[in-house]
């Protein structure tokens, strides 16, 4: 899907980049026309780029430009106006009539019929064309389509052409490569006969030899094929074992079947048919991976049900022992079983007690009374194996000291600050201490000077 996707956007920005080729096209035949005083024909083209840009979007500041020049050209037309006027002195006004305007329309028209029938025999001639894969003469026709839509400003058909010219490319390329493989086979075939002729001239070789050399010569070679015939028809038995066994999912006797055909090759030089076993192997061993895999999944499922039902045997058993036992002994076990379970009812009922007494202590921030109330429980809950709830109090306990060590601080902060008050009191209660000895001592001062005063006067 993500493919398509991609390709689909491929295909929507080649046409975009085709669009914008011809907006480029468009400008400049403007300009040119507009140099050239054709000004109706330039201000058209104009026209056309600025309706093509808008179609796009996101060519805000470009549409701009070219409405400047169409401007530049309506002022430049004007000005031409002018000074023609000025040189003959007479105002002339060119005013097709009626006629003239359907003659001129039916002219273009004609004309366009003309192009546009010429541009589609090429696109007719270029299909033809790919079908006998002369491709380059068929982008040569495509081409010149193109130039003959661009002629009568039938843009629209231009993408239609680019995709037509993309599918030549793809079948192009699918053709070469045809060609290639074709040519590749062509040389094989090419080798295989150069060997012929060489085997050929080695005969001829070999005839004109002595009796004993040919004698010789021949012995050797016929133990040469011999033994490839031999090691090579060994080799293709085991890979026929090998695809055997793997089939059987006998993996580790395929690869040795494998690895022994590889050195049967090895001996007598048929190195090319070596790649192709390793291709094999990495097949085997790819196979053998996804079996084995299977065979664990299945494996565990086997053991999964053998013990569910080795436990529904036990649970059978047990019932069965259960049923023969006499009646007092199952009464005994009854017994039993309800003590066991009166004793849980108890020790779990004085264990939520206790949590609920710890908790009650935590509010109190009397913690280290708590903790002992949740490790008293947890002890209660282990006797009686609920250790499920150990976790429960244990998550209580982080949390109790948690808050303790939160009160803790906030108790610390608070005496530095009751100490810091304190220490505060201590120094007012000397400063008033040292102000009121120093009244005194001012008091004494201002006595004993009105006592020699008096003492004066006498």
């Amino acid at each position: 899907m993500k493919n398509s996707e991609d390709y689909n956007n491929n295909d929507s920005e080649r046409s975009e980049d085709s669009t914008l080729e011809q907006v480029f096209i468009l400008i400049k035949k403007g300009i040119q026309l507009v140099d050239l005083n054709r000004f109706i024909d330039g201000i058209n083209y104009y026209k056309n780029a600025i309706k093509l840009m808008k179609n796009i979007g996101g060519f805000e500041n470009e549409v701009e430009k070219v409405e400047k020049l169409l401007e530049e050209a309506c002022n430049k037309q004007e000005q031409y106006l002018q000074k023609v006027e000025q040189e003959s002195g007479v105002i002339e006004k060119v005013i097709l009539t009626k006629e003239e305007q359907l003659a001129e329309f039916e002219r273009k028209r004609k004309k366009e019929k003309e192009i546009s029938a010429e541009a589609y025999n090429l696109l007719e001639k270029g299909s033809l064309l790919i079908q006998s894969n002369r491709f380059d003469q068929a982008l040569e026709k495509y081409m010149l389509a193109i130039e003959k839509f661009k002629e009568i400003n039938w843009l629209t058909e231009i993408p239609k052409i680019h995709i037509l010219i993309k599918k030549l490319n793809e079948k192009k390329e699918v053709i070469l490569r045809q060609r290639e493989a074709k040519m590749k086979e062509e040389k094989l075939r090419k080798e295989i006969v150069e060997k012929k002729k060489e085997f050929l001239m080695q005969r001829q070789d070999f005839q004109k030899m002595s009796a004993e050399m040919k004698k010789q010569k021949f012995d050797i070679f016929q133990q040469q094929k011999k033994k490839e015939e031999k090691l090579s028809s060994e080799a293709y038995d085991l890979l026929g074992e090998a695809s055997k066994l793997e089939e059987q999912h006998r993996f580790d006797e395929a690869l040795e079947k494998y690895q022994h055909a590889i050195e049967n090759f090895k001996e007598i030089s048929w190195v090319s048919e070596i790649p192709k076993i390793n291709q094999l192997i990495k097949e085997l061993n790819e196979k053998k991976e996804v079996i084995l895999r299977q065979r664990e999944a299945k494996m565990k499922e086997e053991k999964l049900r053998k013990d569910i039902l080795e436990k529904e045997k036990e649970i059978l058993l047990q019932r069965q022992d259960f049923q023969k036992m006499s009646s007092e002994m199952k009464k005994t076990k009854f017994n039993a079983f309800q003590q066991q379970k009166m004793r849980e009812e108890k020790l779990s009922s004085e264990a939520y007690d206790l949590l609920g007494e710890a908790s009650n202590l935590e509010e109190k921030n009397q913690f280290n009374e708590a903790l002992e109330k949740y490790q008293h429980a947890i002890e209660k809950f282990k006797e009686i194996h609920w250790d499920t709830e150990i976790p429960k109090i244990n998550q209580l306990i982080k949390e109790l000291e948690d808050k303790q060590k939160k009160h803790l601080e906030f108790f610390i902060k608070e005496k530095e600050k009751i100490l810091q008050l304190k220490a505060q009191q201590e120094k007012s209660k000397e400063i008033e201490l040292i102000k009121e000895e120093f009244l005194q001592k001012t008091f004494i001062d201002k006595d004993k000077e009105k006592k020699l005063k008096e003492l004066k006067k006498e």
